[in-house]
């Protein structure tokens, strides 16, 4: 089975007329000394039909999960990883504050270092 759900900011989009290649950008954090280091990670989307006159409508920094498979593509030796979608949803919670969500994330990170002391091991 070749299918993923993944979830993250719009961070680029070019519409033609038969295919949209988006971006979407996930962000992680690591705890670094007292402070949250982010990383990002930066996922090439491609749509088609439907699904393509659906990115046409979204705005960079949007929040969206979509659902797609996994393809990979050689061109000229070197591997490309697209996520081709066949679904796309706008939770309208995220789009009122991505820096609310982030700090949310940040607290959920801080939490799990506190639990992890009583570990056994």
């Amino acid at each position: 089975m070749n299918e993923c759900k993944l979830g993250g900011n719009v961070s680029r989009i070019e519409v033609g007329d038969k295919v949209a290649k988006f971006t979407i950008t996930t962000v992680k954090y690591k705890k670094n000394g007292e402070n949250f280091e982010a990383i990002k990670t930066y996922h090439n989307c491609v749509a088609f039909g439907y699904t393509k006159d659906k990115v046409a409508k979204l705005t960079e920094g949007q929040w969206i999960v979509v659902d797609g498979e996994i393809e990979k593509n050689k061109h000229n030796d070197k591997v490309y990883v697209n996520i081709v979608v066949n679904r796309m949803h706008i939770p309208r919670d995220f789009n009122d504050s991505n820096e609310n969500f982030n700090n949310q994330m940040k607290q959920q990170v801080k939490q799990d270092d506190e639990d992890s002391l009583d570990l056994p091991f």
